[in-house]
């Protein structure tokens, strides 16, 4: 009865035996299947990495050269296209364009800054409203003022300017109008010698004409020059 029993646990033990080593055979399959897989993965990302960052040593690829201006001068040699500059790149100071300034001729003008014509004794000065006039019979306005002086006396430029008028008034005789930058104007009338043309540039005290005995509308005065200062298109009253 025992040699059964023998028999039956020795089978078992070759079973058990056999499984064993079939189980270690299915684990060291396993370890080594793993083991292949990871070198394999660890060469495929080792493979991608050289590709997408090539080396520093590597030759830099040639630009595409200017094909529009090969095409338009075919003497002109081709040029690479400009680059994208680094961040690195030093870039220029950007500086705002200087204007250019122009001097005028006609410096800016305060009333203070005006000369007297001539030099003599006011006997009429800027009305504010209405006088007679007895030889036009008629109630005006006297916009500047009446300067008296002898006949032949120097009438000069108080500022520089540019002549914008000239000729015969019926009531100031011979008239010279005087344009001053920033909307200064200057009138001589009773002149009788007149030395400047239309548009002509006058500079301060420069000669513009002489005195004449008086006519026009002021012919009952005495010899004079009739001076009057606008700004801005309206009279300035010089002395009440």
């Amino acid at each position: 009865m025992k040699l059964p029993q023998v028999f039956y646990w020795q089978s078992m033990r070759k079973m058990l035996d056999k499984l064993a080593v079939r189980r270690m055979g299915i684990l060291i399959g396993a370890l080594c299947v793993t083991i292949f897989a990871g070198v394999v993965l660890l060469a495929i990302r080792n493979y991608n990495g050289q590709a997408l960052s090539p080396p520093a040593s590597a030759t830099p690829v040639a630009s595409v050269p200017n094909i529009a201006m090969t095409q338009s001068h075919p003497s002109a040699q081709q040029t690479p296209l400009a680059t994208k500059p680094s961040a690195l790149t030093t870039l220029p100071a950007m500086t705002a364009p200087q204007k250019k300034i122009v001097k005028n001729p006609h410096q800016a003008l305060q009333l203070k800054d005006f000369q007297q014509p001539i030099q003599g004794i006011t006997i009429r000065g800027t009305s504010r409203g209405l006088i007679w006039w007895p030889l036009l019979a008629d109630f005006r306005q006297h916009l500047g003022e009446d300067i008296t002086a002898k006949v032949g006396t120097k009438v000069c430029a108080p500022a520089a300017g540019t002549v914008s008028e000239v000729g015969i008034d019926p009531i100031y005789g011979e008239v010279v109008v005087i344009q001053h930058a920033d909307g200064w104007q200057t009138v001589y009338g009773q002149l009788g010698e007149r030395t400047v043309k239309l548009k002509q540039i006058v500079q301060q005290g420069q000669l513009l004409g002489r005195i004449a005995e008086s006519n026009g509308g002021e012919a009952d005065l005495p010899a004079h020059l009739h001076y009057e200062i606008w700004h801005q298109d309206k009279p300035v009253q010089l002395v009440k």
